[in-house]
């Protein structure tokens, strides 16, 4: 007679119950931490939110806050109105002119008035009508040794202008010769100096001829 077998459990397509399995269980872990996650941020937002309730309950009750903070706004406000540009109703571009000299340009056209060669002898005319308008300009000398240019530096430099540097010769012939270029530029500088009493010059310098004229050297030495 033949023995009976049990027979066996057999799992058709077992890779594919693993693999079944095996998702599952990653996606309930993924569940899980996101819950957990979420549980921590809503109890941070709860303790967030209590602690400013409490603030701002101490802060009700504290009539010193409500003071001190009326006094910053008020010294805060007291500083913006020390710091804006006294404006005289004489003049009607005095409110421009403010606020060029702090600095502040934005949606205002401004024009540089800027003089070169000099001094000669219509300078001083110049100044005066410059003057007559309150207006302020920009001179790139050279250099000129005689009382009236001397004169000139001088009442550019007192009347509010700036006082620039246009090399002493005016020489193209000196861009061959970066050298003797730089000894022409530091020539006038101390000329300046030497006839206005300024300490430093106003270090604003432009190429006689433009500085496509000059060579790289010369260039990269004044800039």
């Amino acid at each position: 007679m033949r023995k009976k077998t049990t027979p066996k459990l057999r799992i058709k397509n077992l890779p594919r119950f693993l693999t079944f399995s095996a998702m599952s269980l990653i996606i309930l872990v993924i569940i899980t931490m996101s819950l957990f996650f979420l549980m921590n941020k809503m109890a941070e937002a709860f303790n967030t939110q209590k602690q400013i309730l409490q603030t701002s309950s101490a802060n009700s009750s504290d009539p010193n806050a409500a003071k001190t903070e009326t006094v910053i706004s008020n010294n805060q406000q007291n500083a913006k109105t020390e710091t804006k540009p006294q404006v005289t109703d004489d003049d009607p571009l005095a409110d421009i002119k403010a606020r060029l000299r702090s600095g502040d340009t934005a949606g205002i056209k401004v024009v540089f008035l800027t003089f070169d060669d000099g001094p000669s002898e219509n300078t001083g005319a110049l100044l005066d009508i410059l003057n007559e308008y309150d207006a302020k300009g920009t001179f790139f000398t050279t250099l000129h040794d005689n009382d009236n240019a001397k004169a000139m530096y001088r009442r550019i430099v007192d009347e509010g202008h700036t006082l620039a540097n246009h090399t002493s010769s005016h020489d193209y012939g000196l861009y061959s010769n970066p050298e003797a270029f730089f000894a022409d530029v530091e020539e006038l500088d101390q000329f300046q100096k030497s006839i206005t009493g300024q300490k430093e010059t106003s270090h604003v310098f432009r190429f006689p001829g433009g500085s496509t004229n000059s060579n790289e050297a010369c260039v990269q030495g004044i800039v």
